[in-house]
């Protein structure tokens, strides 16, 4: 039972790092430096991956992790080629367009099990109230797919 514990804390931590991404720290410098910034501008096909994405999660609906035949939903949409069209696809969308550029990593089933019953007390089935899109899609492919494919 410790162990199971620890496995799932760090998990957490791990999933917790990978959300925040790479953290700059930056030096202390001169009052007379002049720094110049630019407002980002994504690029359209961020914004084209992101409307296809929340169109296949309403589509999949609670079939989300499970999927639907690609016949159903569209077969240009497998991008898996596995004939069923869920979470996976939906990941390598996001994943083609350049918004998610880490894979997750690979964790025991029961452990990613235990972690997606938390996360779904905290967010909802599914994660439905996760923040961010990316994110959501990022996780549920991690902890509802991933470990068992």
């Amino acid at each position: 039972m410790r162990n199971i514990h620890k496995a799932i804390m760090l998990s957490v931590a791990l999933v917790a790092l990978v959300l925040i991404g790479m953290i700059t720290v930056m030096p202390t410098v001169a009052s007379s430096t002049t720094y110049y910034y630019y407002a980002f501008v994504p690029p359209p096909e961020w914004q084209t991956a992101r409307d296809t994405a929340k169109q296949l999660i309403q589509e999949l609906g609670t079939n989300l992790l499970t999927g639907l035949p690609a016949g159903q939903v569209g077969v240009k949409y497998d991008l898996n080629n596995d004939t069923v069209v869920n979470i996976a696809d939906v990941y390598i969308i996001l994943k083609q367009a350049g918004l998610i550029n880490i894979d997750p990593p690979k964790l025991p089933g029961p452990v990613a099990s235990a972690l997606l019953s938390v996360l779904e007390a905290l967010y909802g089935p599914q994660l439905v109230n996760y923040p961010t899109l990316d994110g959501r899609v990022y996780l549920l492919y991690m902890l509802g797919y991933l470990p068992y494919h």
